[in-house]
């Protein structure tokens, strides 16, 4: 078992710890609740925190690796189709239980020939001194993020 600590509010590090801010985090940082645990979460392309539990985690990021597997095996079987089935970020941060983003639909995964991967997440938990975002925050986080570099997501335009 991973010893925690409570939570922590981000309005607290923000003032307790001014010369620790995140810059990228903007001026109004949120951690969202999801009810499915008290672990501090970050999903670190988009730069996401929220409070979950590893297993929820884990189980999530499972099931949009296996979809995306799902969708690629779909564009093999069927060449002729007229368009590539895209996974998304708002699909990962739906199973999460995360909000959707504005730039969630834009990041993704296609199954385009060119840009198939075998995608697969770093699930880890990083600590103060080992990482600047548990650093800031002073506790142990659970950092999702893409396991290899050649798999970063693409940025791509869908017309609704």
């Amino acid at each position: 078992m991973v010893n925690q600590r409570p939570r922590i509010k981000i309005e607290d590090i923000m003032i307790a710890r001014p010369k620790k801010r995140l810059l990228w985090l903007g001026k109004k940082p949120s951690i969202e609740d999801t009810g499915r645990g008290d672990t501090l979460c970050c999903e670190k392309w988009g730069c996401r925190f929220f409070y979950s539990d590893e297993g929820a985690v884990r189980e999530a990021v499972d099931k949009f690796v296996d979809d995306y597997i799902e969708k690629c095996q779909r564009a093999v079987d069927d060449p002729a189709q007229e368009y590539n089935d895209v996974t998304n970020f708002n699909e990962l941060y739906s199973l999460l239980g995360i909000l959707p983003s504005p730039l969630g639909d834009s990041w993704g995964y296609s199954t385009t020939e060119g840009y198939t991967v075998n995608l697969d997440f770093k699930v880890d938990y990083v600590y103060p001194t080992e990482d600047e975002i548990a650093d800031a925050f002073g506790c142990q986080i659970l950092m999702i993020e893409p396991y290899d570099t050649n798999c970063y997501p693409d940025f791509y335009y869908r017309e609704y």
